[in-house]
């Protein structure tokens, strides 16, 4: 794929830049529209396989915003001014995720400011990383948007840190600072009736709310 952009009278298309990839590595990028400027993020795969987080402007600019080689990090939503952007992963970059589960982290547009913002622990030890197959060990994350009216950070989860939600998945909502954490659905997630019926209620597809 390559990257365009085009003005809003129909002109013609003007193609950006796309950084130039190490032999054995690849691009999987995500691109967005942040305020007046375009920015992509991209995570771009190593050599060796694992990948991080980069960010690469309309001038051809490349910006490394996470040095941990995960085999398991995707990139969410972009806080509403451009400057932070979220990610998931079960690394422990901080030494405050010594669980390894499924965390929602951000990073600045410098690549500093490294946060965890979530801090589940479903297990001790989880093993599955921010997968939603099974079996699992440890919970996951999902469908993470940052609200460009309230700021908040509403998001898609199997996790229980309440002890409300055992059986299946609900949406959650934070401060860009990891506090104030609330469960926002009660919907019954995974029920088996006397007659042995088995219903599914989850919350989704959902969107934030527009200015």
């Amino acid at each position: 794929f390559g990257i365009f952009t085009v003005k809003t009278d129909g002109g013609e298309p003007e193609a950006l830049p796309l950084p130039e990839v190490l032999l054995g590595s690849r691009i999987d990028p995500t691109f967005t529209v942040i305020g007046p400027g375009f920015v992509t993020r991209a995570v771009l795969t190593h050599p060796d396989g694992s990948a991080d987080l980069f960010l690469f402007r309309k001038s051809g600019k490349v910006l490394q915003l996470t040095n941990l080689h995960s085999r398991d990090l995707r990139e969410e939503d972009p806080s509403p001014n451009g400057r932070r952007f979220l990610f998931i992963t079960p690394e422990d970059p901080l030494g405050t995720n010594p669980s390894r589960n499924c965390q929602v982290f951000s990073v600045n547009d410098l690549g500093a400011g490294l946060r965890q913002l979530t801090h589940f622990k479903e297990t001790k030890h989880a093993t599955s990383g921010c997968n939603f197959t099974l079996p699992r060990s440890g919970c996951s994350i999902g469908t993470t948007f940052w609200d460009p009216v309230t700021s908040e950070i509403v998001f898609y989860s199997l996790c229980d840190p309440f002890g409300t939600n055992p059986n299946g998945g609900q949406l959650f909502a934070m401060r860009p600072d990891g506090s104030r954490l609330r469960q926002l659905t009660a919907t019954r997630g995974l029920a088996v009736a006397e007659d042995g019926t088995v219903t599914a209620e989850l919350p989704g597809p959902f969107r934030y709310s527009g200015s």
